[in-house]
């Protein structure tokens, strides 16, 4: 089975560990602070050991070598495209089986490896992103649509909350014109629980009073912020 790392074949870099090292070396590579891919699996657990024992954090910030006697202890970190570490290449072996450029061959394989990693981690934003304005765009066309069709204005405005809702994966779709006592709401199984009238009721009042104080559109994702609590 292959095994995958943000999209990245590891047996395939493993490979290239294993011709550097000429089957010398021991690698482990290392995702969230799991073994994920290991040149002899029945010693990695012996190898991360040696980590622990050395008193390094996985992944490390930099280029770390430890030697202890005649056993060399090379880590390298994996960083995403923020360069943010998100994985580590352990590479251990008798000292003399280490070439004079073993470090910087071991490098560059690491740079090969990183480089992958960053580039399917940019391809997966950039297809996030492209789903996003495909959806966008959907729901301009379905509401463009709902305003072609005949129908009285609270159920054009039923059906804008709706293709909002199916479109934008949100949980809540609500349009409030107080002046004009406009009140069309629609709600996902997970979103029923907020849709109690004296709830619903609160919560637009706060919207508008916070949206009227700062001007600007109150976008909450996951909790309240403090300045929204004023």
């Amino acid at each position: 089975m292959t095994l995958r790392f943000h999209g990245v074949d590891l047996d395939a870099h493993l490979r290239h560990f294993r011709y550097v090292g000429q089957d010398r070396w021991q690698v482990v590579i290392t995702a969230d602070n799991h073994i994920a891919a290991s040149s002899h699996p029945d010693g990695a657990d012996l190898l991360l050991s040696l980590v622990d024992a050395s008193g390094i954090e996985l992944p490390p910030e930099s280029v770390t070598t430890t030697v202890r006697g005649a056993h060399t202890l090379w880590i390298l970190p994996i960083t995403d495209h923020l360069h943010t570490p998100i994985g580590a290449v352990v590479v251990s072996g008798a000292t003399d089986s280490f070439p004079a450029n073993s470090g910087l061959a071991l490098e560059t394989v690491v740079e090969t490896l990183t480089r992958d990693v960053r580039l399917n981690l940019e391809l997966a934003e950039m297809a996030d992103e492209l789903n996003r304005r495909h959806e966008e765009l959907n729901l301009i066309y379905s509401i463009n649509a709902t305003a072609e069709t005949e129908g009285s204005d609270e159920e054009q405005l039923q059906h804008i909350v709706d293709h909002v809702l199916e479109h934008m994966d949100g949980d809540l779709v609500l349009i409030s014109v107080p002046s004009r006592k406009i009140w069309t709401i629609a709600s996902s199984e997970t979103g029923k629980p907020f849709t109690h009238p004296s709830l619903l009721k609160k919560s637009e009042t706060i919207a508008l009073d916070w949206m009227r104080r700062h001007g600007a559109p109150l976008v909450i994702n996951d909790r309240l912020e403090d300045e929204t609590s004023e």
